[in-house]
């Protein structure tokens, strides 16, 4: 733990806040609120829990809502540039881990598209010709202009904004386009 990096911080009275993310810990209730900065460290492979430093040696303070994933402190940073180029100023817990997610979603379709461009390279060409590939379903299906209600169902369970939503579609059209036909 004496080789983890550290912050200092202030305990307020709904938790420690370290990288737009609230942590708790019951064991830490007796020093909130007092205004004193403690030493936090962190593992930046795992923003899951952190280490507050007290007299007899380190507490462990979790995020307040135990249903957020594991993160590294890569994506976090990756999210809140994500963010900040869409334009928002003022970034929350919910919007960071929104966005990981939907670039933890993206990550996997271009996974799934890249998988089936190489299935589709080292297909045997039989007598019927070269086998097709379904590619990632989610978003091989969507036609050129969406309808509205389609948008509005995606960007809510993505929990993005329309204009993000379209550029990742660009991205994936692009990448899938160039990595599926043949060099």
């Amino acid at each position: 733990m004496d080789f983890l990096p550290a912050e200092r911080r202030v305990l307020q009275r709904d938790g420690l806040h370290l990288f737009n993310i609230r942590y708790w810990s019951d064991e830490l209730r007796r020093l909130m609120g007092q205004g004193d900065k403690v030493t936090v460290k962190y593992d930046p492979r795992d923003l899951s829990r952190v280490f507050v430093r007290v007299d007899d040696g380190y507490v462990e303070a979790r995020p307040a809502d135990v249903t957020r994933p594991a993160i590294a402190l890569w994506e976090h940073r990756a999210a809140v540039a994500e963010l900040r180029e869409g334009g928002r100023r003022a970034v929350d817990e919910e919007l960071i881990f929104s966005t990981i997610l939907a670039q933890r979603a993206l990550v996997d379709v271009a996974g799934a598209a890249t998988k089936a461009a190489r299935r589709q390279v080292a297909a045997p060409i039989g007598k019927f010709g070269p086998r097709r590939s379904a590619g990632p379903q989610s978003w091989s299906r969507w036609p050129e202009r969406p309808l509205q209600a389609e948008v509005r169902t995606a960007c809510a369970a993505l929990g993005v904004s329309r204009a993000t939503l379209f550029r990742w579609l660009k991205r994936y059209r692009e990448t899938a386009t160039t990595t599926i036909s043949p060099a």
